[in-house]
C-alpha cells in the first residue's frame, strides 16, 4: 500500500523550482504526493502527529522530535 506523501517546502524553495519546468513538472506528476508552501505551525504539528513517518532536515523538527513534550530527552 502506498502511503500519501506531505511534501512541505519553503515559499522561496517552491518559487525556485520555476526555474527547473523538468523538476516541477515530475513533482507535479506525482499524484500520491501533496505540495505545500510551510504550514504555520499548528498546521505543522498536526501534520507530524497523523504522519507514519517523518524525514527532515529541518534541525528544529529534529530538535523538537528529540525532546519530549516535558522539554526531557525521549
Amino acid at each position: 500500500q502506498l502511503l500519501p506523501v506531505v511534501l512541505s517546502m519553503h515559499p522561496r524553495t517552491m518559487a525556485r523550482l520555476a526555474s527547473y519546468p523538468a523538476v516541477r513538472a515530475r513533482l507535479d506528476a506525482l499524484t500520491a504526493v501533496q505540495q505545500y508552501t510551510t504550514p504555520d505551525y499548528i498546521d505543522f504539528i498536526h501534520l507530524e502527529h497523523q504522519a507514519a513517518l517523518v524525514i527532515t532536515d529541518s534541525g528544529i523538527t529534529q530538535q523538537k522530535k528529540k525532546k519530549g513534550r516535558g522539554g526531557e530527552e525521549e
